[in-house]
């Protein structure tokens, strides 16, 4: 489970079943199926794989090791994310 405090804010009115539902402080949850490898929405991919220096400092005899490497990320397959409104002031059951 990941939990986030920088979801997005919703402002919405859901007008179903005869009655009107309203949030003005509404949050965006995210949901993902992530049951199959291939299934998952996100992406990420290597630009460039990883290398590693190393090297020995003259002044104090230290070993510096410095890891670098690129990659790249994004959504591949969006019909597997959902996004559920929640109502942030109150909870109904």
């Amino acid at each position: 489970m990941f939990v986030s405090n920088l979801l997005a804010d919703a402002n919405e009115t859901i007008n179903a079943g005869g009655g009107a539902r309203t949030t003005t402080a509404g949050k965006c949850n995210m949901f993902m199926n992530v049951s199959d490898m291939g299934l998952l929405p996100f992406v990420v991919a290597w630009k460039e794989m990883p290398t590693t220096k190393s090297f020995i400092d003259d002044y104090n005899d230290d070993l510096n090791t410095a890891t670098t490497a690129r990659w790249g990320n994004g959504l591949v397959r969006d019909e597997n994310l959902v996004c559920v409104l929640a109502n942030a002031d109150k909870v109904t059951f």
